[in-house]
């Protein structure tokens, strides 16, 4: 299995990969699609160390590719230390930095310096609900030993800042710009600020406040000048805006990148030099949708079939050239590189199709609920199986997160249905599949 697909600039393919029989995801990369792989970080290595299991949580490589940062956790506990290599040796720069627990690491665009966020260090006896409260983004220099908290609610007061504002700082090559994003860690919604990136750390940095929770912010992307805002304010499809940063304006009055869909929900978005790139979502199928500059509407890209369609992450916004990951509720996962409309398949990790593998019948319905609310649910049995009733029927759905469930292969589902079982997935309220108005009916 490879996940967590990264491209940076130069062809460098940074990912989590686990083959058959091994226990933990190791951090790899390689220099070009055909290019060997090299193992950067193998939690087993650690395991057999310490004597307990380790995991990776989260890997941020330098837009220059000399150094990483990763996070890693032992235990299962997910408590992840900050670790900083330097890519050419595989040497650990200082010691791991404690209570760094997501990956909300950016690296400045020199590659010379490196944000976090950090929470404080608990207490004896103090209650759960402190974790997350008065955490700070740090910002360290290489080779420099103590770094220098920047933003935060015991850092930026002048902000107002509440305790449970988590925030972190998004820097990208060929931005001046730093943007702060803050969030309670349990809705996508919060904050948001931007700064002239040479001011930061200074004492009277001169923050400009850009949205607040009840703008609905739930993903940006930075380009030059520019802040690409996606929000559900108004738009419980979503849509995505653009700011200005040298002049801007209120959410509500910026212009408008890709317009709420009709049918759908935008899920998430990535931008090339020319064109912004949306996960369009469409029931239990995930499609690709470009906005090409002036063009709100937006135009399908050519993917296999009804399914879903992942982009891989490239940060550094340099390349037209498109991967993503494609499966179906039949197909395994697979990646491929999209040029010009032109799909080719690329030799990432096994994909193995299991043999004799029984012909699937694929059925989307709508459910009547209890109030008379139809609800979106996919059907899946071995063609030719007597529907009298008499079947056994797994049902699996999730309503929590405004998360939705995907159209993806599963060999114990193929196993369930070899055997004449009936597999059903719903989407049920409180998942995210109709939009915002739909995740906050299941409230």
């Amino acid at each position: 299995a490879v996940r967590s697909l990264t491209r940076l600039p130069g062809e460098r393919y940074y990912y989590l990969k686990r083959k058959v029989g091994e226990k933990q995801f190791k951090l790899l990369m390689r220099q070009g699609l055909a290019g060997a792989e090299r193992v950067l970080v193998d939690p087993e290595v650690e395991s057999a160390r310490t004597g307990v299991p380790h995991a990776i949580n989260y890997f941020k490589p330098s837009w220059d590719g000399r150094h990483l940062a990763y996070g890693m956790s032992a235990g299962g506990s997910e408590d992840a230390s900050l670790h900083v290599m330097d890519i050419a040796t595989g040497k650990r720069l200082g010691e791991p930095v404690p209570r760094v627990y997501d990956a909300g690491i950016h690296w400045l665009p020199d590659s010379r310096s490196y944000t976090y966020t950090q929470t404080n260090e608990m207490k004896p006896g103090q209650p759960a609900i402190e974790t997350y409260m008065d955490a700070r983004v740090m910002w360290q220099r290489l080779g420099t030993a103590l770094p220098q908290p920047v933003f935060g609610p015991t850092v930026t007061p002048q902000l107002g800042l509440v305790r449970l504002d988590v925030g972190q700082l998004l820097t990208v090559p060929g931005s001046r710009w730093v943007v702060a994003r803050t969030t309670d860690t349990t809705v996508p919604e919060g904050k948001l600020f931007a700064l002239r990136l040479a001011e930061l750390g200074q004492p009277n940095a001169r923050w400009q406040r850009l949205a607040t929770e009840a703008d609905r912010v739930v993903d940006i992307a930075l380009q030059g000048d520019q802040l690409y805002i996606m929000t559900q304010a108004g738009a419980p499809r979503r849509k995505v805006v653009r700011i200005d940063l040298k002049a801007p304006v209120a959410l509500a009055k910026a212009p408008v990148v890709a317009a709420e869909p009709q049918d759908g929900v935008l899920e998430g978005f990535d931008l090339t030099p020319t064109a912004l790139i949306a996960q369009w979502r469409q029931g239990t199928s995930v499609l690709l949708r470009r906005y090409a500059r002036g063009d709100t509407t937006g135009r399908n890209l050519p993917v296999p079939a009804a399914g879903t369609s992942w982009m891989t992450r490239a940060p550094a916004q340099d390349s037209e050239t498109l991967l993503y990951v494609f499966s179906s509720w039949t197909e395994p996962a697979r990646w491929l590189r999209l040029v010009e409309g032109r799909n080719t398949d690329v030799a990432f990790g096994l994909r193995r199709v299991p043999p004799g593998l029984p012909e699937v019948v694929v059925t989307e319905v709508q459910v009547e609920s209890h109030d008379g609310v139809k609800v979106p649910m996919t059907i899946l049995h071995r063609k030719g199986l007597a529907l009298d009733g008499r079947n056994p029927v797994l049902l699996d759905g999730y309503a929590s997160y405004g998360f939705s469930t995907s159209a993806f292969f599963s060999t114990q589902t193929m196993a369930w249905i070899e055997r004449g079982g009936v597999a059903a997935f719903i989407n049920p309220r409180g998942s995210g599949v109709h939009g915002d108005e739909w995740h906050r009916a299941g409230f």
